[in-house]
């Protein structure tokens, strides 16, 4: 069994965490991926009928969905643990409530290209 690794864009700025949810969109459409579950915690309203739920959102719509959450003032992107939840295993992101994103997975050329663009794109952060 090969062993888990977790990268971490480390804090980013806001722009930077939608530059993030589109590529995410991207790597997960070129593999196949239809739908996300999104599921929002610490950072939502445990009152807010989003709090603690799976939604499912088709995967071209992930940035639009955390966009039209945002606005709405449902919860602010970087201030929100976003876990995404998808039928492709090479890897799993999700958003961290300290303004980062973090990627899991075992060794792989897919988890190799997100570990490079993260250290070309954020080298003091890793």
């Amino acid at each position: 069994m090969r062993e888990m690794v977790t990268l971490s864009t480390g804090l980013i700025d806001h722009g930077q965490l939608y530059d993030e949810a589109r590529y995410i969109q991207e790597v997960l459409v070129g593999a196949g991926v239809k739908t996300v579950s999104i599921c929002c915690a610490f950072g939502v309203d445990v009152d807010h009928p989003l709090f603690a739920k799976n939604v499912q959102v088709e995967i071209g719509r992930l940035t639009e969905f955390l966009r039209r959450h945002e606005d709405a003032e449902t919860f602010h992107l970087g201030s929100v643990n976003i876990t995404l939840t998808y039928d492709y295993k090479g890897l799993k992101f999700y958003f961290g409530n300290d303004c980062d994103v973090f990627c899991e997975g075992e060794e792989s050329p897919q988890l190799s290209d997100v570990r490079e663009r993260w250290a070309m794109r954020y080298p003091l952060r890793n």
